[in-house]
This record gives C-alpha cells, structure tokens and sequence, in this order.
C-alpha cells in the first residue's frame, strides 16, 4: 500500500464548471460490493459528490463524522455520494473495511479509483478532497471540506467555513458556487508510475 505524506496541497488552478465529457463506459467502476457504478453520472440526482481518500491518511480520517453527516443529508437532499480511494494497491475488501470502520459505509457509494480515472477528471490532488458536480456533469467545486485545518499541524477545534456543503447547497438551487476551488490539506494523492 502506497504511504502518503501529510502536507499542503497547493493550489491549482483550473477553469471550473467545464464539462466532464465521458462515455459511460469511460467512467464506469466497480464498487467495493462489485457493482458496475458511474459516479459521475448524476443525471437522475440533484449532484454529485466525490470525496477522495486514502485508509492511512489521518486528516481525511478525522473528517470522517463530518462526511457521513454530510453523506447522509445528501441522501435525503437526492445527492449522490462517492468515497473514491485513490490507493491503486488497495483491495476493494480493505476499502469496505475502512468505510465500515469510520462509519461511512452505507453512507455513499465506495470505490477504489485504480488508474486514477476520477483523480483526473476532477484534478484532485489531496486526501480528503471532494469534488462537486452538476446534474449536467460539469465540475461546480474542488477543494476542501471545511476549514477545519488552519495549515499542516494547525488543526482548529471547530470549522468556521464549510465549503463543501456551500458547494452542494448552490449546485442543488442552481446557483454558481461562491468559491468553487479552495486549498484542500491533508496527504498527497500519489503519481502512477
């Protein structure tokens, strides 16, 4: 399994609300139960939702109540939720395992993003980094959950600004975005080679 290194993500800079065009053959993955599944197509939803991560990556763990609280009001708001990991070497059983253990299985769809495919699609480059879509398929946010880390080591008690459901809450009224890219922090998704 490949180990990430906690660091700052720096912050790129890409046109958003491109269209992702694909087939859907191109975008179509097995979930962690064996299920065919196209995260990116949110045709029928309202939006849809990537959070990438890894198992080993301790910032994108701590958030995880915040993205099962989230995950489930997406639920009920017809948002579709993918946990995409981005460790190639991964078995899709560890992967459950993971999203059981930080109580996020159930909440949304769990992947193992192999060849990178969503990484980049989206242009994510750090865990957790969740990606916002719309009913169109055009990339609406990239970034962080909240801003919960301040910088590397400098963890807030609370977060003050919570992009991600900011980012959800637009898509879902049809509005832009406020801030449709933010600084994510956390580990590096790492390079194939």
């Amino acid at each position: 399994m490949l180990r990430n290194a906690f660091r700052f993500a720096p912050l790129l800079t890409l046109c958003l609300c491109i269209p992702i065009a694909a087939s859907a053959t191109e975008t179509l993955l097995t979930d962690v139960s064996g299920q065919g599944v196209d995260p990116l197509n949110c045709s029928e939803h309202k939006a849809a939702v990537l959070v990438f991560m890894t198992t080993d990556c301790p910032v994108a763990n701590s958030f995880a109540p915040e993205l099962k609280r989230i995950a489930d009001e997406c639920r009920e708001k017809n948002v579709k939720v993918t946990f995409v990991h981005v460790d190639p070497e991964l078995a899709d059983k560890d992967a459950a395992l993971h999203a059981q253990e930080y109580g996020l299985f159930g909440a949304g769809t769990v992947l193992v993003d192999r060849n990178h495919l969503l990484v980049k699609k989206t242009g994510a480059t750090i865990t957790p980094e969740a990606a916002v879509f719309t009913p169109a398929g055009q990339l609406a946010y990239l970034g962080r959950v909240n801003n919960q880390y301040a910088g590397y080591g400098d963890r807030r008690a609370r977060a003050t600004e919570h992009d991600l459901r900011n980012a959800i809450e637009a898509v879902i009224a049809g509005r832009k975005v406020p801030s449709p890219r933010t600084e994510a922090i956390g580990c590096y998704i790492p390079d194939l080679d």
